[in-house]
């Protein structure tokens, strides 16, 4: 992938120039695929040239820079950069709700983007009105007929995990995840243990323990992030004194 988008770039500097919207592109394709791997300082250079080739090839407010601008707020978090990060990430969140709406993915990203730059510099009184805002988009999404499951576990899991811990509401996050388990027939794994983790949350950790085992049980055999999360739940859960 990273030959691909390499040659793509290259090819897109030299046939349309440094400042065309498709190079533009390009370069945060490159640099998105190094945010994939962690390798942020070698991310951001690109970035800051996309972010600057989009001020100048698209119109004011195109949602592409708010997209930009927010890879590169997430990624000046990463590189402890805070200030940078804010003020990109601001700016991102402005474009983002402007031109594509409270609801988009993008937007909600960005939020949450905020939320998280806070948080990591242990500034939690400028969190809480970004999780406030999350909970409501995230809250009217699940709550419309035609919600996904994955838009329902989206709601069960931030409810039940987003700080400040006062705005978590385990029992509405029970019902979510309760329902999203129903729509897929209880097949996902992730989604199970959101349903696992409301119900420990709701005083029901023997019914925890039984759908955090299920849960574990669809996952593929070998070693993964996601297995040794839910292996670590299970003992939580198992150790509470609630369950056996």
């Amino acid at each position: 992938a990273e030959s691909l988008y390499a040659s793509l770039l290259d090819a897109r500097r030299r046939v349309l120039g440094e400042e065309h919207p498709a190079t533009v592109a390009a370069l945060n394709g490159l640099a998105s695929l190094y945010r994939l791997q962690g390798r942020y300082t070698e991310a951001q250079p690109l970035l800051a040239q996309a972010v600057s080739g989009a001020r100048l090839a698209l119109p004011q407010g195109h949602w592409h820079l708010g997209l930009y601008l927010l890879s590169q707020g997430l990624t000046l978090t990463k590189l402890e950069q805070y200030p940078e990060a804010e003020s990109a990430l601001t700016e991102a969140v402005r474009i983002l709700t402007d031109a594509l709406g409270e609801d988009h993915t993008h937007t909600l990203t960005a939020v949450k983007g905020m939320a998280d730059l806070y948080s990591v510099q242990g500034r939690m009184s400028d969190v809480r009105p970004f999780v406030v805002r999350l909970i409501a988009v995230r809250r009217r999404l699940a709550e419309r007929p035609d919600a996904r499951a994955s838009t329902l576990n989206e709601c069960a899991w931030l409810l039940l995990t987003c700080e400040p811990p006062d705005l978590r509401d385990p029992a509405a996050a029970l019902t979510a995840a309760t329902k999203a388990n129903e729509m897929t027939g209880g097949t996902n794994a992730g989604f199970l243990d959101t349903l696992a983790l409301a119900h420990h949350l709701t005083g029901d950790t023997e019914k925890a323990l039984e759908i955090e085992r299920r849960a574990i049980s669809l996952l593929p055999p070998g070693e993964s992030w996601l297995r040794t999360a839910l292996e670590t739940r299970l003992a939580e859960y198992g150790s509470s004194g609630k369950g056996g």
